[in-house]
């Protein structure tokens, strides 16, 4: 499911991967960010098959880091289109939103029926945003 209302941005899906953490300095200081990938529920096309939307996030959260592969997450962030120059120097854009909030809701687990096991809600810890390097 995705809900979006002007810049701001809803999904519920899976976890397509372990977040992935990337780290970088400036100004003497070390800056983390954690992206990710949630498939969000199957559409289905005008053709009657059922395409998967990804949806490509980050975060500068480090709880982040925790979220596992499978899991059942909802989050809410902005919508952002960043463009940058690729390779062959051809100006290019890709959509991501900048998760704010995220929960787990745990991994499904399915015994012959549509019943989810739930995992203990992982919560943010507050980051100080003076400190982001934008």
């Amino acid at each position: 499911m995705i809900i979006s209302i002007e810049d701001n941005v809803i999904l519920s899906g899976t976890l397509a991967k372990d977040a992935e953490a990337k780290s970088f300095n400036k100004n003497d200081r070390t800056f983390t960010i954690y992206n990710f990938s949630v498939a969000v529920d199957k559409i289905r096309q005008d053709n009657g098959e059922f395409k998967t939307i990804w949806a490509n996030c980050y975060s500068w959260n480090p709880v982040v880091a925790k979220l596992k592969k499978g899991e059942k997450v909802f989050a809410v962030g902005k919508h952002e289109v960043q463009t940058y120059v690729n390779r062959e120097g051809v100006e290019s854009s890709t959509e991501k939103v900048n998760v704010d909030f995220v929960l787990s809701q745990g991994k499904s687990s399915y015994t012959g029926g549509n019943q989810q096991t739930q995992l203990p809600v992982q919560s943010f810890e507050e980051v100080q945003t003076e400190d982001l390097p934008f």
